[in-house]
């Protein structure tokens, strides 16, 4: 056994891939069509993702057959795609009739940006899946047919690891670590040693909340990483969101050993509980996936029931990385007692009061049609209010003063 891999890292690996087993090839999901379980033993699931915007594109249903399914121009990458696919198949004739395409659309809505940010270039990740929709391998970009078979290779490897060591996570956890170890450059390697995340060790696997926290802490700490590699590899910084960076990555390579760094996090997981924090992670925003009815039933009777009655706060919860910090900020100006951040969250929570996704946000914006409003102009979105008796919202960024909130609070 690799003792140097026996790290709280590889502890709270072998609670993730815990939930390797294979359930139902089909769960509940409007996202994806159904597999059959005889299907599942045999198919690969490829699944394009592209942040364009998902309130406009019309995405056809998956389909069996690849080339089928990549001839259309639903997304922008699918010419693109289709070409590495059809070299992957000359080269690798056995994958012929392997895959199923899934597409989605999960960038933020063009009439909620402004119209400079909504014209960047677009861009998008494939992720590979077993039939039953286990993560197995990702790669941020278009993939051409030299990544594409990188990726069935390695997804051909993990699966057969998640086979092989279905009743040892312990072993199955080191072997996930060090294949991920043995494919990224020396700083990512140096990243991945030094981890110290005890705090999430023996925690249930099915508290997701938990996990999510957990994998968004590493991320941001793998973020600096990632900005020296851009810096060293391309002279800019990686959070740059400018029209140059977002034509990089769409190349495999800009992020591939970012990519093969949180691999270990998600290898065995079920797409369908990790597909948000994922996209939300490469793209440092959140996804905007469903926006149906059926899938935020929920969320719609919670709201109707108190609109008539109550004010309504909504708490839109930021990106993975900015999710790390801190809020409400503290208070560092003492003549601001009674009008801070604290207090407002004090004032908010004397009314009906719920953390929501940007999703949901979209969601509910859409379905009581409200106008849309701007994400990424100035600093961000904190707080929506829906005021009684009022139709047009109240929107509360961190570049505003709570203090005024909080008197429209107690008025109400």
């Amino acid at each position: 056994m690799r003792s140097w891999l026996l790290t709280p890292w590889l502890q709270v690996l072998i609670f993730i891939v815990c939930l390797s087993r294979p359930g139902a090839a089909q769960d509940a999901s409007p996202l994806f069509p159904l597999i059959s379980d005889s299907e599942a033993k045999s198919k690969w699931v490829l699944v394009v993702i592209t942040d364009e915007d998902p309130l406009t594109k019309s995405i056809e249903k998956a389909n069996a057959n690849h080339v089928d399914a990549l001839s259309g121009h639903d997304l922008w990458c699918l010419p693109l795609l289709r070409h590495s696919m059809e070299e992957l198949i000359e080269q690798r004739p056995d994958l012929k009739d392997r895959f199923v395409v899934n597409k989605l659309a999960v960038g933020i809505p063009s009439s909620w940006q402004t119209t400079q940010t909504a014209n960047l270039p677009s861009r998008s990740m494939v992720i590979l899946c077993d039939g039953y929709q286990r993560v197995l391998s990702l790669a941020a970009g278009v993939p051409d047919k030299r990544e594409l078979i990188r990726m069935v290779e390695q997804a051909e490897e993990v699966s057969t690891l998640l086979s092989l060591y279905r009743d040892n996570p312990l072993r199955l956890s080191e072997e996930l670590l060090f294949r991920a170890k043995e494919r990224v450059a020396r700083q990512y390697q140096q990243f991945i040693d030094e981890q110290s995340i005890e705090d999430f060790v023996g925690q249930r696997v099915e508290d997701e909340q938990t996990w999510r926290q957990a994998f968004g802490s590493y991320v941001a700490k793998l973020q600096p990483v990632y900005r020296i590699d851009t810096e060293l590899r391309f002279s800019i910084p990686s959070d740059a969101n400018t029209p140059r960076m977002r034509v990089l990555e769409q190349h495999c390579e800009t992020r591939q050993d970012w990519c093969e760094s949180i691999l270990p996090w998600l290898q065995g997981k079920s797409l369908v509980s990790v597909i948000d924090s994922a996209v939300d992670a490469t793209w440092q925003q959140p996804p905007v996936i469903d926006v149906t009815e059926a899938s935020h039933h929920e969320l719609l009777q919670w709201f109707q029931s108190r609109q008539a009655v109550s004010t309504i706060v909504m708490a839109v919860r930021p990106d993975l990385i900015a999710g790390q910090i801190a809020w409400p900020p503290p208070n560092v100006n003492l003549k601001l007692r009674g009008r801070t951040w604290s207090d407002l969250e004090s004032a908010m929570s004397k009314h009906a009061y719920r953390k929501v996704a940007l999703e949901e946000l979209v969601f509910l914006f859409r379905e009581f049609n409200v106008e849309p409003i701007v994400l990424n102009q100035g600093s961000r979105v904190r707080y929506v209010f829906f005021e009684h008796g009022k139709k047009k919202p109240a929107i509360v960024r961190e570049s505003d003063l709570p203090g005024k909130y909080i008197r429209r609070l107690k008025i109400d």
